[in-house]
Protein backbone atom coordinates (compact mmCIF):
# COMPACT_ATOMS: atom_id res chain seq x y z
CA UNK A 1 0.00 0.00 0.00
CA UNK A 2 0.69 3.35 -0.59
CA UNK A 3 0.68 6.22 1.16
CA UNK A 4 0.61 9.88 0.20
CA UNK A 5 0.72 12.75 2.78
CA UNK A 6 0.38 16.34 1.29
CA UNK A 7 2.76 18.55 3.16
CA UNK A 8 2.73 22.30 1.26
CA UNK A 9 6.19 23.02 2.11
CA UNK A 10 9.21 21.46 0.74
CA UNK A 11 11.57 21.67 3.32
CA UNK A 12 8.97 20.86 5.58
CA UNK A 13 8.50 17.36 3.19
CA UNK A 14 12.08 16.75 3.49
CA UNK A 15 12.06 17.17 7.23
CA UNK A 16 9.35 14.88 7.62
CA UNK A 17 10.71 11.99 5.10
CA UNK A 18 13.73 12.27 7.39
CA UNK A 19 12.17 11.61 10.26
CA UNK A 20 9.80 8.52 8.95
CA UNK A 21 13.16 7.42 7.94
CA UNK A 22 14.77 7.32 11.48
CA UNK A 23 11.68 5.56 12.93
CA UNK A 24 11.77 2.99 10.18
CA UNK A 25 15.67 2.60 10.37
CA UNK A 26 15.58 2.42 14.21
CA UNK A 27 12.91 -0.89 13.61
CA UNK A 28 15.70 -2.39 11.20
CA UNK A 29 13.54 -2.04 8.17
CA UNK A 30 15.23 -1.18 5.12
CA UNK A 31 14.39 1.70 3.06
CA UNK A 32 14.97 3.41 -0.30
CA UNK A 33 14.39 7.00 -1.36
CA UNK A 34 12.85 7.51 -4.65
CA UNK A 35 11.26 9.95 -6.82
CA UNK A 36 7.59 9.18 -7.76
CA UNK A 37 6.77 9.13 -11.52
CA UNK A 38 5.06 12.51 -11.96
CA UNK A 39 2.70 11.14 -14.86
CA UNK A 40 1.43 7.96 -12.59
CA UNK A 41 0.29 10.18 -9.68
CA UNK A 42 -3.01 11.99 -8.95
CA UNK A 43 -0.71 14.56 -7.59
CA UNK A 44 2.27 15.71 -7.58
CA UNK A 45 4.89 14.49 -5.55
CA UNK A 46 8.70 15.06 -5.11
CA UNK A 47 9.98 12.99 -2.89
CA UNK A 48 8.93 8.89 -1.58
CA UNK A 49 10.57 5.72 0.46
CA UNK A 50 9.79 2.55 -0.17
CA UNK A 51 10.05 -0.08 3.01
CA UNK A 52 8.49 -3.59 2.77
CA UNK A 53 7.88 -6.24 6.03
CA UNK A 54 6.15 -3.28 8.73
CA UNK A 55 5.03 -4.31 11.75
CA UNK A 56 1.38 -3.00 12.79
CA UNK A 57 3.17 -1.61 15.19
CA UNK A 58 5.67 0.97 13.35
CA UNK A 59 2.73 1.20 10.57
CA UNK A 60 0.99 2.68 13.84
CA UNK A 61 3.97 4.93 14.67
CA UNK A 62 4.24 6.61 10.70
CA UNK A 63 0.58 6.73 11.04
CA UNK A 64 0.55 8.87 14.46
CA UNK A 65 3.49 11.38 13.01
CA UNK A 66 1.18 11.95 9.78
CA UNK A 67 -1.96 12.58 12.58
CA UNK A 68 0.15 14.72 14.82
CA UNK A 69 1.25 17.39 12.43
CA UNK A 70 -1.88 17.75 10.97
CA UNK A 71 -0.97 16.40 7.68
CA UNK A 72 -3.75 15.48 4.56
CA UNK A 73 -3.30 11.56 4.37
CA UNK A 74 -4.28 10.34 1.16
CA UNK A 75 -3.93 6.73 0.43
CA UNK A 76 -4.49 3.91 -2.77
CA UNK A 77 -4.00 0.61 -3.00
CA UNK A 78 -1.31 -0.63 -5.50
CA UNK A 79 -1.83 -3.59 -7.78
CA UNK A 80 0.63 -6.55 -7.71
Amino acid sequence: MHYIVRIPDKEERIRFAADIKKILHTANIKTQDFIPNPQKNIIKCDIGIKADGLSHKILAQVLSQIERRGYTLLRHKINR
